[in-house]
This record gives C-alpha cells, sequence and structure tokens, in this order.
C-alpha cells in the first residue's frame, strides 16, 4: 500500500514546493519515498514495500517518461494478467510485482483492462506528451483517492489531508475513471455498475439450487478470496471480534498460514474478548490482546483526526480499532485481514430486516455498499495506514459480493438468523459459540462504546484538521428516523453534506439510489 500525490500546472516553482508538503502529509502510508518531475508535472509516492520489494519502486516510468504511473493498491491476480499481456500484446516485464502490470494493461489495453483486475487500487497514469492524468479506483471503493481542480491545476491525493484545505476537496467514486488535466476535468465514467454487477449476478449463478448448494459455493469462493489475500512470504494478522464474520476469516487464514495472529481490543469480560479468547485458544492460534486502557484521549483525538471521517458512528469504531494496528505493526506485520462487508452483502443488521419487501431490502443493501468507501472502508484504511499496515477484506472479493447479490431472499432471511447462508456455509468449522452468537456493533460488542462517546463532544473541533464530509448523524439513525425509508433516509443524507460535486461527478450514493427507483 502507498500514499500517492501529484500535480498537473504550469507554475513549476509553486508545483515543486507543493509536493513536498503534500508527501508529507502522507509519510505515515509507507516506508520508502519516490519522486518524480516534468515540466508541467510533479508526483510523488510514500511506498509500503510488500511484493516485489527492490524493483517495484515508484513513480514508475514507461516508454522514456511519457508515462509515469503512481498506484496504491495489491492486484492479486498480476502474475495471470502478467501472462496475458505478455502472449497478446508481446510484452516483457523488468519487475516481479504488480505495480508495472497494472501500468502497462492501462497504457495498452485501455479501461477495458480495469475490468480483469482482482484487487483493490487506487492508481494515477500520466501522459506528460498529453498533459492528461487518468484516475481509477476499486469497485467498492476500498482505497482512497481524491482530487481537485481549478486554477490552472489538478491535484489528486490518498488522503483529505495533503490538500489545500480552502478548495473544495471531491472523492473519485468507487468504480469509477477519471481524465482530466491541468484544465480541469475532461471525461469520467464508471467501469464498473455496482446495480448492473447485481442484476447480472442472478443470471450468472441461476444454475445454483437449494441452501446446500449456495452454501458450498460461499465457502468455495471465500476461502479463494482469503488464500489470494495471504502472501506466501509474509505473515499475518486478522482484526478479531470473535464474531462470525472475522472467526470465518481467522479460520481460513490458519488452515493456509498456521503462523497467523489474532489481535483483539475489548474490556476483559467483553463479549468480544471473551469469545476470541477461547477460539483462539482452543484453535492454537496467538493471541494479542489489547485492553480498554489503550483507549486514551489521545487515542480518540489521533483516530478522529486521521480517519477524516464524517459520521459519529464510524469515528467511534475508529478510535475502537485504531489500538489494533499499532499493535500489529508493532509485531513486524504488514498485513492484516478483517470481516468488513459481510454485514452489507448478507444483510447483518437490523435495518434490512427491517426493510418492507425483499426489494428494498436489495435496495438499502446496494445504497450501504455504496457508501463503504466512506464509511467503513476509509476507517480501515486510514487506522492501517496511521499505522503503516495494509488492510484486506476478503469479503469484498468480487467473487463473493457476486455470490451474496444473487442470493434469494428467503436464504438471507429465512430462519429469522441473519447471515443464515454464512452459518450454514461454516458450519463445520465454527463451533456453536460463534455460530450462534448476535451481531453487535463492534463499540459495544467491545465494551468501549461509553469510554469513546465520552469524548464526543470534542468531536468537531478535532475535526477540524480534516476535511470531506460535514460531521453528521449516524445513516443508521437517520433510516430510523426516516421509519426506514430508504428514499426520505437517502435525501437527509444528501442534505447533510457541505461540500460540492463537480457536473460529471454528482453525489455517487444519490445517483444510485435514482437508478435503484428507475
Amino acid at each position: 500500500m502507498c500514499g500517492i500525490s501529484l500535480l498537473l500546472s504550469a507554475d513549476g516553482p509553486r508545483r515543486n514546493l507543493r509536493i513536498q508538503s503534500m508527501h508529507q502529509a502522507l509519510l505515515h502510508r509507507g516506508m520508502e519515498d519516490g519522486l518524480a518531475m516534468q515540466v508541467a508535472f510533479a508526483g510523488a509516492v510514500r511506498r509500503l514495500p510488500i511484493v516485489d520489494l527492490h524493483l517495484s519502486r515508484q513513480p514508475m516510468q514507461f516508454e522514456n517518461g511519457r508515462y509515469v504511473f503512481l498506484y496504491n493498491g495489491e492486484v492479486y491476480n498480476y502474475r495471470s494478467l502478467r501472462d496475458g499481456l505478455r502472449r497478446q500484446r508481446g510484452l516483457n516485464f523488468v519487475t516481479e510485482g504488480d505495480t508495472e502490470v497494472l501500468a502497462l494493461g492501462l497504457i495498452h489495453e485501455g479501461l477495458p483492462f480495469l475490468s480483469a483486475i482482482q484487487g483493490q487500487f487506487a492508481c494515477a497514469l500520466v501522459d506528460t506528451a498529453r498533459g492528461e492524468v487518468l484516475l481509477a479506483r476499486d469497485a467498492f471503493g476500498i482505497k482512497p483517492l481524491y482530487f481537485q481542480a481549478g486554477d490552472g491545476e489538478f491535484v489528486v491525493a490518498s488522503e483529505y489531508r495533503a490538500f489545500d484545505q480552502q478548495r473544495d476537496i471531491h472523492a473519485l467514486p468507487p468504480g469509477a475513471w477519471l481524465r482530466a488535466s491541468e484544465r480541469g476535468l475532461e471525461d469520467s465514467g464508471q467501469w464498473f455498475d455496482l446495480v448492473d454487477f447485481s442484476k447480472r449476478s442472478a443470471t450468472t449463478l441461476s444454475h445454483l439450487t437449494g441452501a446446500d448448494q449456495w452454501a458450498s459455493e460461499l465457502r468455495r469462493r471465500l476461502e479463494a478470496a482469503v488464500s489470494a489475500r495471504l502472501d506466501p512470504q509474509l505473515p499475518a494478522a486478522v482484526i478479531y471480534s470473535g464474531g462470525l464474520d472475522s472467526s470465518i476469516v481467522l479460520e481460513l487464514c490458519r488452515r493456509q498460514r498456521p503462523d497467523t495472529i489474532a489481535v483483539t481490543i475489548g474490556a476483559p469480560d467483553s463479549e468480544d474478548m471473551l469469545s476470541a479468547a477461547r477460539f483462539c485458544q482452543e484453535r492454537g492460534i496467538r493471541h494479542l490482546r489489547i485492553q480498554a486502557r489503550a483507549i486514551t484521549r489521545a487515542t480518540v483525538r489521533r483516530a478522529v483526526e486521521q480517519s477524516e471521517l464524517g459520521e459519529y458512528g464510524d469515528l467511534i469504531n475508529a478510535a475502537v480499532c485504531a489500538p489494533l494496528f499499532h499493535a500489529i505493526h508493532n509485531e513486524g506485520l504488514r498485513i492484516a485481514l478483517c470481516g468488513d462487508g459481510s454485514d452489507e452483502l448478507f444483510a447483518g443488521y437490523d435495518m434490512y430486516a427491517r426493510a418492507a419487501d425483499p426489494a428494498a431490502e436489495q435496495a438499502l443493501r446496494l445504497y450501504k455498499l455504496a457508501q463503504l468507501h466512506r464509511t467503513e472502508l476509509q476507517r480501515v484504511d486510514r487506522m492501517g495506514m496511521a499505522a503503516t499496515v495494509e488492510v484486506r477484506t476478503p469479503f469484498l472479493d468480487l467473487k463473493v459480493a457476486e455470490l451474496a447479490l444473487a442470493l434469494p431472499y428467503p436464504l438471507r432471511h429465512g430462519t429469522g438468523r441473519e447471515k443464515e447462508i454464512l452459518r450454514r456455509a461454516f458450519a463445520e468449522l465454527l463451533p456453536d459459540y460463534i455460530l450462534n452468537r448476535k451481531k453487535n456493533p463492534l463499540s459495544h460488542s467491545s465494551g468501549l462504546h461509553e469510554s469513546v462517546r465520552f469524548w464526543r463532544p470534542l468531536f468537531p473541533r478535532w475535526r477540524k484538521r480534516s476535511s470531506g464530509e460535514a460531521l453528521r448523524r449516524d445513516f443508521s439513525a437517520t433510516l430510523r428516523r426516516c421509519h426506514f425509508d430508504l428514499g426520505l433516509a437517502a435525501a437527509e443524507a444528501q442534505k447533510a453534506r457541505d461540500y460540492s460535486a463537480l457536473e460529471k461527478l454528482r453525489d455517487f450514493g444519490g445517483a444510485l439510489f435514482h437508478k435503484l427507483r428507475r
């Protein structure tokens, strides 16, 4: 993982000074520095080396410097993509990493190449001959990418803190691409459309019949997703709450990498700590236990500032999980897996059960998935990278997401228990006290909600150094206030935003909701 920043501008002296300042703001995102400067372009990368430690340094340049590539992410199928580019394009590769594969794929195959990628990414490909940059972001927005345009320049970075806070900052939507120059936005679009993907998934998996077939296929896909996210050379940690989702991830990791470490935070007698400790002891998993005293005023303030989040609940969860990533960093680990995304895919919250009908529940799932990039995924990215740890999310593998979105409604809610299909799929691997444990939000199940909430009156002041969205009520609370009417809740959420969007990149969540209504 990395932190990237770039400027397209004809103002050379100012541009070169600013790129240094932007780069300094992102030093926590990696370990190695890279800088590229040309006539109307400056770019910098703070790299966290994981794949191809020595050769895949960034920014990476191609065709005698015509193309400059800046990249944050991991492409899990890069070896097969590289083989395909060799056969079809006759390309030669000088590195063993995914950065060169993604760059050459975009240069030679263009935007269609994005659809072949399995992984998480945010990237910028600068064509210095044309004075343009192509930006692209993964399907769910796991990795962040933001931009500013105007006053004869175009600016890109991985976090809000790197920008001039006096001007509008725009998030590149999940699954989007954008072309721009110093003149501003040239063109944009979606290479991945969540609604269309959901509709296609039902057709793709129409051959599955009965709960057992769905469960068997789900287990196979999750096993493959976890395997793809484990590095054969590097040990990994699992953010472990002792709940269903993280227990699935931990058990699958343990079976493939016995040296996997589980990391749990909570009060000694909390649901999370008791369940996690029991499971790790039974399975012989090394278990790091972070106690409640790790949540201090300073911890909460840093989390509020670093996470750049816009909802109170997300800020509280950011403060709860921040010590986990620092513990992983102190163990010398660079990779952590988590269970995020499962609740949105498999309708794990009470709000889904309260939806009026299957169509309303599906619309709510899609809406929540479309917002992950600025909520849960932003939390794990910022808190992980604040400790220089890369977070991977196997539940958001597109093969897993495809199955979840195609899953018939009775298999999601037929037994009265949330995520019943997951419990069925892993019934042979997990004990009853995990399979039967009910969903409880992170801050509550860890016993740390009130420890963080005590500082809530100070959140607005601490956020002054952050940018992006206005601090607002949690969407779940807005949905309850609107009697679980997604249309009303989406409209209320839209009103709370305090930044304008460019004409061609309107609010992603709002646009998706209107598409669902059609």
